[in-house]
């Protein structure tokens, strides 16, 4: 079966078109706003190589989350690099960095073969109004932790803060997880945490 194709014009409204839709595309991916406040062990040179991402989200953003870590996916698979996940449930019982989630994570990672282990935790969510002129704007916010350990040795050897938001909501949970598995990469490029290359 043949797929179909599509024909444009060489009229500059086709050129126009082309260029819309490629923006789009590729300029409208990231809908996240985020701010990252960051500490790493620079003594600690290597790249991340096989990543396992341990996420310890609410059940009610599966959405988010699961485009966050198909995107990291995406650009992790683009470099030759992996990524796999585990879904941790969140307990209150449970601190995200306590020794039962890293000893747990270090396991996982270890059965997985993964040279890291990025362990995603929530920390406070919340939906911000604020005045734009005439008209009332709604923003999700999220603020989450993230943590690197090298699996072999066990050490944390980056640990950070993300604030990221999104106007009018979350809205669309898997382009705004997208926006934010996109400032994921982003952060652990700028922390010497994976290549220069890797940045989009």
């Amino acid at each position: 079966m043949m797929t179909p194709r599509l024909r444009f014009s060489s009229s500059r409204a086709g050129v126009f078109l082309i260029v819309s839709i490629l923006f789009v595309i590729n300029g409208c991916t990231n809908t996240a706003n985020t701010r990252v406040d960051g500490e790493k062990d620079y003594s600690y040179t290597q790249f991340i190589d096989r990543l396992l991402v341990v996420e310890r989200f609410p059940e009610e953003m599966e959405d988010m989350s699961s485009a966050m870590t198909e995107q990291m996916h995406r650009r992790f698979s683009a470099h030759n690099r992996s990524v796999r996940t585990l879904y941790l449930p969140v307990t209150d019982s449970t601190a995200l960095d306590s020794a039962a989630v890293r000893s747990r994570s270090l396991q996982a990672a270890r059965d997985e073969e993964a040279t890291q282990v990025l362990i995603l935790g929530m920390l406070d969510a919340d939906v911000v109004m604020s005045s734009v002129g005439d008209f009332m704007q709604s923003y999700n916010t999220y603020e989450f932790t993230a943590s690197v350990y090298d699996v072999k040795s066990g050490d944390r050897v980056f640990v950070g803060t993300f604030d990221t938001h999104a106007q009018g909501g979350a809205g669309d949970g898997n382009r705004f997880g997208r926006g934010i598995g996109d400032d994921i990469v982003d952060a652990l490029v700028e922390y010497s945490l994976l290549p220069h290359t890797m940045m989009e």
